[in-house]
């Protein structure tokens, strides 16, 4: 069967349907979105790295990329959905509520999920968009929109490296804020491919030590609490709010 316009509308708003809005990486400043400048952020990984495991496992980079990638924005955003877009703009969607999958099944599923988007690369209509595409990722190839997103990420696939290059605006990000998505995608690259799949959920990739004992720092009380509390000692008896149905004291 041909595959038209409308049948790509309606396939997309199903997948959209409980969405609000498409993903994009929280932004740590709030500074004017109009008056910021386009930068751009870069990091290397070891190409090394990865070719044994997706040899291994019958995917391509580009996948585990795109695997890596979810995860990490499921991680900054405290979210397990995913919506961004890529070649030609068409959307891809991930939606992962159950945290206890294995790493094997999350692979598969991104493998799918990526495989269904290739079909409605030659039908895409931009009007017909229900969400405003916000994070757009391409892998050896260039942005084909003119659309303004949020992030842009560019991963370039070179002999020994892949270099991920991720454009922002520098009025809703700091450039170390970008520079450690970046790296937290490269952790959880690291975790992946040294993990047993089949034994290893996708809720035990972490960015950090998640079970390090937090230490908390006393802060001093307020002179105006400390005042408050020396009057109570001194005076707890006396009438301190009187309403319409009863009269309290300090104590």
């Amino acid at each position: 069967m041909l595959k038209t316009n409308d049948y790509f509308s309606e396939y997309f708003s199903e997948l959209c349907l409980d969405f609000d809005e498409s993903t994009l990486i929280s932004s740590n400043k709030n500074g004017e979105k109009e008056n910021g400048i386009i930068k751009k952020s870069e990091h290397e990984i070891k190409k090394e790295m990865l070719v044994g495991f997706v040899n291994s496992h019958s995917i391509s980079i580009k996948e585990l990329l795109l695997a890596s990638l979810t995860l990490t924005l499921n991680k900054f955003n405290f979210s397990d959905e995913t919506l961004i877009f890529n070649q030609n703009n068409v959307p891809f969607v991930a939606k992962f509520e159950n945290r206890q999958i294995s790493i094997r099944e999350f692979l598969e599923n991104i493998h799918e999920n990526y495989i269904k988007t290739l079909e409605f690369e030659r039908y895409f209509d931009k009007d017909n968009l229900p969400l405003k595409p916000e994070f757009y990722y391409a892998f050896d190839d260039d942005l084909k929109s003119n659309e303004e997103y949020s992030n842009y990420l560019n991963i370039v696939e070179n002999d020994e490296t892949v270099l991920l290059s991720l454009f922002y605006n520098d009025e809703l990000y700091t450039k170390d804020f970008i520079d450690l998505f970046l790296s937290s995608l490269e952790k959880i690259v690291e975790e992946i491919v040294n993990a047993n799949i089949d034994q290893t959920n996708i809720c035990d990739i972490a960015l950090g030590d998640e079970n390090e004992n937090v230490v908390f720092s006393e802060v001093e009380m307020p002179l105006i609490h400390k005042r408050f509390e020396k009057h109570v000692m001194n005076k707890g008896d006396e009438i301190a709010l009187v309403a319409s149905d009863a009269t309290l004291t300090y104590k």
